[in-house]
């Protein structure tokens, strides 16, 4: 994304949307590593996170999950 990163599109996101559900994927960050971004994404609001490489099946399955719940 040229104007945020993920951190801050979930933020702003959520903001806007406070009853959305939001399933995260990564592949890197700047700095902070993978397990502590998939952490603070967490924090902010992500309902799944899903990291990079992934399986479609495993796409399917999260999607699949926030319906259900």
């Amino acid at each position: 994304m040229p104007d945020q990163d993920g951190l801050e599109a979930i933020m702003a996101f959520r903001h806007e949307f406070p009853d959305s559900r939001i399933i995260a994927m990564t592949g890197g960050t700047d700095g902070i590593g993978v397990p502590n971004f998939l952490d603070v994404v967490t924090m902010l609001g992500a309902r799944r996170t899903l990291q990079k490489p992934f399986e479609l099946q495993a796409l399917f399955d999260a999607v699949a999950a926030e319906v259900m719940s």
